[in-house]
């Protein structure tokens, strides 16, 4: 768990291009073996702290601080407060709570305890001023946080994130104390869990998946997705948003997506619609594996079945895979001779490795 943590905390995502022909086992091996020797080396260079009863404490205390502003962040971002504070600060970055409330309808009341707190955890700053009313205290909301927290389109994006947490913590208190008994995990399929994993991947598929790896590094994979008739597949495609993605990028090939959680099968539809794209859908695939399930199973050459695909994609799944040896050979009989699979998952090599 630990070792998965730190892996957890790096955030980054290396891509690499594996052929039909490649043994299915390596990526496995590959991210195991590494997560380890990430996690060896941290522990070298950690410096051992005494298990004191204060120590104890900050820990607890940490855990509440945190899991206090977590809820504040959440409701920021559901309300849209972030991005009307972006639109009622002036030329100076300031407003106050009168401002907010009337820009947004929302009881003034509850919005003074929310700018307090956003104060109190450092999100907004308090302008030295005279009264303590509603219309006297100035809030300034930084640039640099704006970035953060309430613009999708910046590198720095990352309050999408947060949008999990409730539904991470609702899980402790209701599956997670019989998953314990049985041994049997539970799936995300909860909507702010899977709705938040594809706010955070639209922002890096738009800015680094599709023009600095599909386009400029990953040369046999664009070769083959943009040939005359292609067809590419993604497995485990969540709500839909690199299918759509490439399947604007590449409007003469079809796209098929393959997801289990029935919750991101419902919103991947749903975008479908939306985005008007023809030449993508999406299966159940607890229904129709791609590859054509396990074994010598075949749908008869229909999507999903074997030898079908030009192309398989994978973007942030592996990692959480209960059996991920077995969406590798998915992916490999799924695949045409010559086929390409492009992964996209965590970075764990230690620097030098």
């Amino acid at each position: 768990k630990e070792g998965s943590e730190c892996l957890m905390s790096a955030a980054q995502r290396v891509v690499v291009t594996v052929s039909a022909t490649a043994v299915v086992t390596l990526a496995v091996e590959w991210v195991v073996k590494a997560l380890w020797s990430r996690w060896r080396a941290q522990k070298k260079t950690t410096t051992r702290r005494v298990p004191t009863h204060d120590r104890a404490k900050q820990l607890v205390g940490g855990a509440l601080d945190g899991a206090l502003s977590a809820a504040q962040l959440y409701l920021g971002d559901r309300l849209g407060l972030y991005a009307s504070l972006g639109e009622v600060c002036g030329a100076d970055g300031t407003t106050t709570v009168v401002a907010l409330a009337e820009h947004t309808k929302l009881n003034r009341r509850f919005l003074r305890e929310w700018c307090a707190h956003q104060a109190s955890m450092g999100m907004l700053e308090l302008v030295d001023g005279e009264g303590d009313g509603d219309e006297d205290l100035v809030y300034k909301f930084p640039a640099a946080f704006w970035d953060v927290v309430a613009n999708p389109n910046s590198e720095h994006y990352l309050v999408s994130m947060i949008q999990l947490v409730p539904a991470i913590v609702n899980r402790a208190r209701t599956t997670l104390p019989e998953a314990f008994r049985t041994g049997i995990g539970q799936g995300y399929d909860d909507p702010d869990i899977v709705e938040a994993i594809d706010r955070a991947h639209a922002n890096t598929i738009k800015r680094v998946i599709l023009p600095k790896v599909v386009h400029e590094r990953a040369t046999t994979f664009l070769k083959k997705v943009s040939a005359p008739g292609a067809k590419g597949a993604e497995l485990g495609c969540g709500a839909g948003n690199l299918l759509i993605a490439l399947a604007k990028a590449f409007p003469e090939t079809s796209f098929t997506g393959f997801e289990i959680s029935d919750q991101a099968l419902a919103m991947c539809l749903q975008n479908l619609r939306g985005a008007r794209v023809r030449n993508a859908t999406v299966r159940d695939a607890r229904k129709e594996p791609l590859g054509g399930g396990g074994g010598d199973d075949d749908l008869g050459g229909q999507d999903g079945g074997k030898g079908v695909y030009d192309v398989v994609v994978t973007y942030d799944v592996l990692h959480d895979a209960t059996r991920p040896q077995d969406l590798v050979r998915q992916a490999k009989r799924a695949l045409k001779p010559g086929g390409v699979f492009l992964v996209g998952d965590l970075q764990c090599l230690v620097d030098g490795d």
